[in-house]
């Protein structure tokens, strides 16, 4: 990836910055959903702390 390529993809992630605020501000659905899922986590690996797998389900929304 070149500076370029670089700067363009970093852009990107601060156009969409502002949505995602938005959204997160007006529906706390999807922050009350991120803290389940973190709570869910931490109390799976305090059971079993050798078997936790953990999936973004975000998929790089920034949502959680």
């Amino acid at each position: 990836m070149n500076d370029n390529e670089r700067k363009d993809l970093i852009d990107s992630w601060h156009t969409r910055a502002d949505p995602y605020h938005r959204l997160i501000n007006n529906y706390h659905i999807f922050s009350d959903m991120a803290m389940s899922m973190i709570i869910f986590v931490e109390k799976h690996r305090i059971s079993n702390s050798k078997d936790i797998h953990i999936m973004d389900l975000a998929a790089g929304t920034g949502l959680v």
